[in-house]
């Protein structure tokens, strides 16, 4: 006997989603799942898409509730962009001996960007590969 479950109704409230889509951001039809670790992981996907974009206090909670004895599950993510930062002023150490617009290529963002953590963080990485004294 196979029991195929109740059917699934997913729901997306409050803010717009970041790109990709709601199949690729909750893969559920998929997957064919709609366990609570790949919701947890899709919760976590739609807030790092935000946070990429410069909303870093982005959260996409998730409801569970049965309906019709069962017969369905409705899923419900509420997305809150919540405000979007952007980079600020972009300081580089005045001892370098590489131009500021090349660090700035290199680390892959400028004073104006939407801010991303992990945007910053890989420049940081990135700008450690450049042979200037001073630069750590």
């Amino acid at each position: 006997t196979v029991d195929a479950g109740p059917q699934v109704d997913l729901r997306f409230a409050g803010d717009p989603l970041p790109p990709g889509g709601a199949a690729e951001l909750v893969p559920i039809e998929r997957e064919r799942s709609a366990d609570v670790d790949l919701l947890d992981d899709s919760r976590r996907r739609i807030e790092f898409g935000l946070r990429s974009l410069g909303y870093k206090d982005a959260q996409a909670p998730y409801s569970r509730v049965e309906e019709g004895n069962g017969a369905r599950l409705v899923i419900t993510f509420t997305v809150a962009r919540g405000p979007l930062f952007r980079i600020g002023l972009v300081e580089w150490p005045a001892e370098l001996e590489v131009p500021a617009s090349t660090l700035g290529q290199v680390a892959g963002f400028a004073s104006g960007d939407p801010y991303s953590a992990e945007a910053v963080d890989l420049g940081r990485a990135e700008k450690t590969d450049v042979d200037a004294p001073g630069l750590e």
